[in-house]
Formats: C-alpha cells, structure tokens, sequence
C-alpha cells in the first residue's frame, strides 16, 4: 500500500497488546492508515501505541494537506476531509467507501492532547451545543 500523503510504500506493524495490522509511512511523511473500526482503538490517550508515536520520518518529505487524497485501499475513490472533534483542531481523512481513516504525521499525538477520555470528549460536544437529549 502507498502512502495517501506522499506516496511512499507503507509498512505494517502490530502495536503491542493490539489485534490489529495497521498501515504506517516509516521513513516517509509518517502517516498512519486505520481500516474500518481500528482507529476507535487508538483514539484516547489511554490507548496510545508506543510504535505509533515513533514512527521514522523524513525531513525531506513535504505534504501538501490541502491536496485531495485518494483512498489507498479502494485506490482511485476520494477520501472526505473531517475534524475529529467539536474542536476543529485536527482534520483527518477518511474514506467513505471503505470507513478507513488516514492521519498524517503527528496528528495522532495531537488527537490524544485534545482529551483525556471520551466522556471528556462528549463533555465538550454538549458543552457546544447544549444537551439534545433535554426537553425545553
């Protein structure tokens, strides 16, 4: 599989203590490629992968994030840009034929410096909008 971001041959790991093969850009731009419902797994501070805040990267590699990136598993099907949280501090991609989910170097330590847990998260999506599920 290549690298949505830079297109450099990506490697599989198996982060310690997980059932999962994940996809990363080691010695590239250092992405991280999640199939469908991996990336719920990686997603709070609690679950970080010592192998996922490492991964190599080369400082010549530049990314252009503002490009539109294909899907490297469906190849040829454009992934949809999103904010990961109410807080709009990081946009991954993800595709939607196939529920994967890109993250380009670094953002995974950034998602895990937005909350502590995911009541944390949902304290924050109600503090925004107010509670939907009270009646006025």
């Amino acid at each position: 599989m290549n690298c949505p971001a830079c297109g450099n041959t990506m490697s599989r790991v198996i982060p310690k203590g997980k059932k999962v093969e994940l996809d990363v850009c080691n010695g590239g731009c250092g992405g991280i490629w999640f199939d469908r419902h991996e990336f719920k797994q990686f997603d709070e501070p609690h679950e970080a992968a010592q192998v996922l805040m490492n991964i190599k990267t080369d400082p010549s590699v530049k990314v252009d994030a503002s490009v539109k990136r294909d899907c490297p598993r469906c190849e040829n099907v454009p992934m949809v840009k999103r904010f990961f949280s109410i807080k709009k501090d990081v946009r991954l991609d993800e595709c939607y034929t196939c529920a994967g989910i890109f993250l380009d170097g670094g953002e995974l330590e950034h998602i895990h410096s937005l909350f502590e847990s995911e009541e944390e998260k949902i304290a924050a999506f109600v503090d925004m909008v107010g509670d939907v599920g009270s009646k006025s």
